[in-house]
């Protein structure tokens, strides 16, 4: 049984795979930006509920922006970047997760709490 080599976390290995990586690098940067934008205009801090929105969206926007940085680095080298791009993947999937955590605690809130105080 051989062990696994460094090629085999290369996400790219032609041209076009590089190319089509950074264009959907490209896109998410550039959802992440519109995001920071929105969220820069329109959510002005007032309320304590705009401070932690505010909080949380701008870790997932940096986490987004991180992905797609580590996507175009891996485009132009594969071999040394392949564990960054991993730590992106991972860190992506931890801030999805605690974002839907706290959405979906504020669901249950206002479904069984916010009934009782009316």
């Amino acid at each position: 049984m051989e062990a696994d080599s460094p090629s085999d976390d290369v996400i790219v290995s032609n041209f076009s795979d590089r190319v089509g990586l950074v264009v959907f690098a490209c896109v998410v940067g550039a959802i992440a930006y519109w995001m920071f934008w929105i969220v820069e205009n329109f959510l002005d801090g007032r309320t304590w509920g705009d401070t932690v929105v505010r909080l949380v969206l701008h870790d997932l926007i940096f986490t987004i922006g991180l992905f797609a940085l580590a996507l175009i680095v891996h485009a132009f080298f594969p071999q040394p970047t392949a564990r960054f791009v991993q730590f992106a993947i991972e860190k992506l999937g931890i801030m999805l997760t605690l974002v839907l955590g706290v959405f979906f605690a504020g669901v249950l809130f206002v479904a069984f709490v916010v009934p009782f105080l009316m």
